[in-house]
C-alpha cells in the first residue's frame, strides 16, 4: 500500500466511531465491539467511540478504562425522539452519569414545525476545566473531534454562540442554563478530587462562573420561515454547504 494511501486509512479509522444499537444487543456482543475499538487491527489505530444504548453505557465504560476510546449513548429516547421532555432529559443526564463521553441524541421533528419546542445540550466550548487544561499546558481538544469543513464537531460552543446560532435558524431561544456533569472519583483519586473542586467552584451564582460550567442546555422555540443557517462567524466555508433537503432556504448572512 502506498504511503500516502495508508496514513489515509489510519486517520480514518482513527475517526470511527464503532456503533451498535440493536435491541437484541447483550454484554458479550457489545464487549467484541469494545474490543474490537481497541485493537481494530495490526498496526492500525485504535477507534474514536464505541456507540451503545443507555443500558450498556457502563459495561463500555468498564471496558475501555485506561484507553483513549470515548464511550458515546444513543439517548433521549432514541430512535423516535417523541417522549416527553422530562423523560428524554433523565434519560441522557443517566447516561453521562454512569460513564458516557457523548451522547448522540435525535430530534423531534415536531420541534421543527413552528412553535414546536426544541432542546439542545451540547459542551460548552469555555468550561473552566478546559481553561485549567490550558494552564496545565494539557490538550482541549480531543484528536480525531474534526471532520473537515463538513466536520461533526467543527468545533463546541460557547452560551452566547448557542443562542445566537439559534436565533439565526428562526427559534426563539426561551431558556438557556449551563450545568456540570463531571463524574468524580470514576477513574482516579487524583482527577476525581480535581473534578469535586470544580464542581463546587462552578456552584458560586456568578456569572463569569456560570458561564464555565461544563455543559450548556437550551430550550428554544421555532418560529417563522424555517431555514438552514450558516452564518459567517462561525462557518469558515459556509458557501460549500449543499442546499437543504425539501425546499428549504440556505441563509448565509445571518
Amino acid at each position: 500500500m502506498e504511503p500516502e494511501a495508508r496514513n489515509l486509512l489510519l486517520s480514518i479509522v482513527a475517526c470511527l466511531d464503532l456503533t451498535s444499537l440493536d435491541d437484541s444487543d447483550g454484554d458479550e456482543s457489545i464487549g467484541a465491539l469494545c474490543e474490537r475499538a481497541l485493537h481494530p487491527g495490526e498496526g492500525l489505530p485504535h477507534a474514536a467511540a464505541v456507540c451503545v444504548l443507555p443500558r450498556f453505557v457502563p459495561l463500555v465504560r468498564e471496558r475501555l478504562t485506561g484507553s483513549e476510546v470515548r464511550v458515546a449513548a444513543a439517548a433521549g429516547a432514541f430512535p423516535e425522539g417523541t417522549a416527553p421532555l422530562e423523560v428524554r432529559v433523565t434519560e441522557i443526564r443517566d447516561a453521562v452519569a454512569a460513564g458516557a463521553d457523548e451522547i448522540d441524541t435525535v430530534l423531534d421533528h415536531r420541534a421543527l414545525v413552528s412553535g414546536g419546542l426544541f432542546f439542545l445540550t451540547v459542551p460548552n466550548f469555555i468550561n473552566l476545566k478546559r481553561t485549567v487544561n490550558m494552564l496545565l499546558n494539557v490538550p482541549t481538544e480531543f484528536p480525531y473531534s474534526g471532520y473537515g469543513i463538513y466536520g461533526r464537531h467543527q468545533r463546541e460552543f460557547a452560551p452566547s454562540e448557542v443562542r445566537r446560532l439559534l436565533e439565526a435558524n428562526h427559534f426563539r431561544v426561551e431558556e438557556l442554563a449551563t450545568a456540570n456533569v463531571w463524574p468524580t472519583f470514576r477513574e482516579s483519586k487524583g482527577k476525581g478530587l480535581g473534578n469535586a473542586i470544580l464542581n463546587g467552584l462552578l456552584r458560586i451564582p456568578l456569572p463569569w462562573l456560570v458561564a464555565k460550567r461544563e455543559y450548556i442546555l437550551c430550550a428554544a422555540r421555532a418560529h417563522g420561515e424555517a431555514v438552514v443557517a450558516y452564518p459567517a462567524w462561525l462557518y469558515e466555508h459556509r458557501a460549500m454547504y449543499p442546499d437543504p433537503p425539501h425546499g428549504l432556504r440556505k441563509v448565509l448572512d445571518a
